[in-house]
């Protein structure tokens, strides 16, 4: 048998086999999509409500930050605090940190403490005393 025979005899088997799966398939098949679909966008957030993510914020329960089980952190292991090297009351983090701050955007800090506090209450999770006193300062901004 020659190459062009074995070609053909394979695109038969090929359309045979394609023909007898769809048999097979319900009629209620999903067909094939060639283009893939519509892509949705979501709706632009609008503008967050300060007091009703501050109520939201009052409801999450408290919990421990570091769950039972857990081995203790322990700071030492990891060498010693920042430094106060120009005297000025700030340690060097807080130095550069101060050094290098740029304008806080007040409507993303309060779009974002809000869907920080949607998520836990969705998900029923508990929020630590530092993440509390983070998203109260965050909807300051509100």
């Amino acid at each position: 048998m020659g190459r062009r025979t074995s070609l053909g005899v394979l695109v038969v088997l090929l359309a045979v086999a394609g023909w007898a799966v769809s048999l097979w398939l319900p009629d209620d098949a999903p067909a094939t999509r060639r283009t893939p679909p519509a892509a949705t966008a979501a709706p632009a957030p609008g503008p967050v409500d300060g007091l009703e993510s501050r109520r939201d914020l009052a409801a999450l329960a408290t919990g421990a930050r570091r769950p039972e089980g857990l081995t203790v952190y322990v700071r030492s292991s990891f060498g010693g605090s920042w430094a106060d090297t120009d005297g000025n009351g700030c340690n060097q983090r807080d130095d550069v940190l101060l050094r290098d701050a740029v304008e806080v955007r007040k409507e993303f800090q309060c779009a974002y403490a809000a869907r920080w506090i949607g998520t836990k209450t969705r998900w029923s999770l508990a929020a630590d005393d530092s993440e509390r006193r983070a998203l109260e300062e965050m909807l300051g901004y509100c």
